[in-house]
């Protein structure tokens, strides 16, 4: 019960303000960063962007990839923005449980994220090589 008591600990109102201002300013950078990605203004590279193997097989893949893990990353960071607005607006309200649903609820986001668009990116590299198939057939026959 002591272990649970330490992760359940209660903020302060100026730590949950503080906790939440920080959640709505990291929710609000990455939606930023994503936009780039939304409108395909990214070009193949090793630093900035989507990347899974099934990303760097084609430009097609590359620019599928991260237009759909742009705005993946956008709409997951909505509820992280409303979170994190919720630790501004009730920091009475929410003081209580708010370090233990920012740690948690941080570590499950980002594995959700990462797993929807490596799911995501495996089903772009099947769908286009598919297609890449069927235009070298196509192109061989005629």
């Amino acid at each position: 019960m002591s272990i649970l008591k330490s992760f359940v600990h209660a903020l302060s109102v100026k730590e949950t303000v503080t906790l939440g201002v920080t959640t709505v300013a990291i929710a609000l950078l990455i939606m930023g960063i994503s936009v780039p990605l939304v409108l395909r203004r990214v070009p193949m590279n090793i630093f900035y962007g989507v990347r899974f193997p099934q990303s760097y097989k084609s430009k097609q893949n590359w620019y599928e990839i991260n237009e759909r893990g742009g705005r993946i990353l956008i709409y997951w960071c909505i509820p992280m923005f409303l979170f994190g607005l919720c630790g501004v607006v009730f920091p009475e309200a929410v003081k209580r449980m708010y370090f233990l649903f920012w740690t948690s609820g941080m570590t499950v986001w980002v594995i959700v994220i990462c797993l929807h668009c490596y799911l995501m990116a495996r089903q772009v590299d099947k769908r286009n090589a598919g297609q890449e198939t069927s235009i070298k057939e196509n192109s061989q026959g005629a």
